[in-house]
């Protein structure tokens, strides 16, 4: 049989598929055997494509494949973002219009958000949420409540310490870091500074242990009494839900819980991550912190009733200009960050003011890190 010379010269459709994992080292293989398809892949962390048939590209040169089809595998809402809204992409988006997607398990905020963007663009929105974690790899959502029973137990003997879940966990959910491995989150509260040292002691074999059993990052920010009183606005005390300690020597689940803000007393506290995360992104990850930022600042914007689409634009301008015009108290890790906007060097200055401000110590006596193990997940940056 003679092949079609028309098939032989129809156009191949280009398919870039936006991070490398579990589900996507598997589908790789099948796009690449499609008849008439180039597929390439945008990965930050592979140095040689998974692929004989695969092109391998930066995530940043992602523009440079004018793609008619564009699949993302990404490990939350940031990295979604971070890609979808980077630069590259939308000039993809301008440009070519491609059909984009999402296989992530996004929320719905973010879902309904980049069905709006794509549509701007008229391209093409398949949102289909499926997971790439294989059993055996890691923590999954499902494994939460034996998470929580272990570190009550673990906390059981300890009586000088109040210990709290963030938000997310308090929730029943999780965070994910960078690369997208599930973090666990832990608030230790203690009553005075000098109980900081005995709480790092206690706190970090136990953080060990959790990351080995759960191959999780477990993390913990020692917080003094005092601080936890005074900034009812900061985010990790408006996050926690309504029974959020673990164990509780201090009683601060049965005490009132520090009286809701003002809606002015609030606004400080609205402003501290566009400001904090805006300084992360010159030190660090520019593109999953400024992400972060846009989110902080589209909740601010919200929350004053700003209806102004340039808001999100210019974040320097817009934290300027909102704390100005609206006359909000500006917190130091806030003027700190607005003195020297672009300097690579102002982010632990501004950390340290963060943790002063929302735990009442600096960052190296708060914080607490236990790496686990990595899970294959589905991120841009993998």
């Amino acid at each position: 049989m003679t092949p079609s010379p028309l098939r032989g010269a129809s156009p191949a459709t280009r398919i870039l598929v936006a991070g490398y994992g579990a589900l996507t080292s598997g589908i790789l293989p099948h796009l690449a055997a499609l008849p008439d398809a180039a597929v390439t892949l945008a990965s930050r962390h592979l140095a040689v494509s998974p692929h004989p048939s695969v092109t391998l590209v930066r995530p940043d040169d992602a523009d440079r494949t004018r793609p008619d089809v564009i699949v993302g595998c990404f490990a939350d809402d940031v990295h979604s973002r971070a890609f979808r809204e980077g630069p590259p992409v939308a000039a993809v988006l301008t440009d070519h219009r491609p059909a984009c997607v999402e296989l992530s398990t996004v929320s719905p905020t973010w879902a309904e958000e980049w069905h709006h963007l794509l549509r701007e663009h008229d391209a093409v929105p398949v949102e289909s949420p499926v997971t790439g974690s294989c059993p055996g790899t890691g923590m999954k959502a499902t494994d939460l409540p034996a998470l929580l029973a272990h570190l009550r137990v673990a906390f059981a003997a300890t009586d000088d310490m109040s210990v709290a879940l963030s938000g997310s966990l308090a929730r029943g959910d999780f965070r994910t870091d960078e690369d997208g491995t599930i973090v666990s989150d832990l608030i230790p509260v203690v009553a005075r500074a000098t109980d900081v040292p005995g709480a790092r002691r206690r706190i970090a074999p136990v953080l060990r242990d959790v990351a080995e059993r759960f191959a999780i990052d477990a993390t913990a920010a020692i917080t003094l009494l005092s601080a936890y009183r005074n900034a009812p606005g900061a985010g990790y005390v408006t996050g926690m839900a309504g029974r959020p300690f673990l164990v509780d020597p201090l009683r601060l689940g049965l005490a009132p819980r520090p009286a809701a803000p003002r809606p002015a007393a609030h606004l400080p506290w609205l402003v501290q991550p566009v400001a904090y995360y805006l300084a992360k992104a010159t030190h660090e990850t520019p593109y999953v912190n400024l992400a972060k930022a846009r989110t902080a600042a589209l909740r601010l914007v919200r929350h004053l009733g700003i209806d102004d689409p340039d808001a999100l634009c210019d974040l320097p301008r817009t934290v300027r200009e909102v704390c100005d015009r609206r006359e909000i108290p500006v917190l130091p890790s806030v003027a700190a960050y607005l003195n020297a906007p672009t300097d690579p060097g102002r982010f632990q200055t501004v950390r340290d003011l963060v943790f002063m401000e929302n735990q009442g110590i600096p960052f190296s006596d708060s914080a607490l890190t236990a790496p686990g193990g990595r899970l294959p997940k589905e991120a841009v940056n993998e």
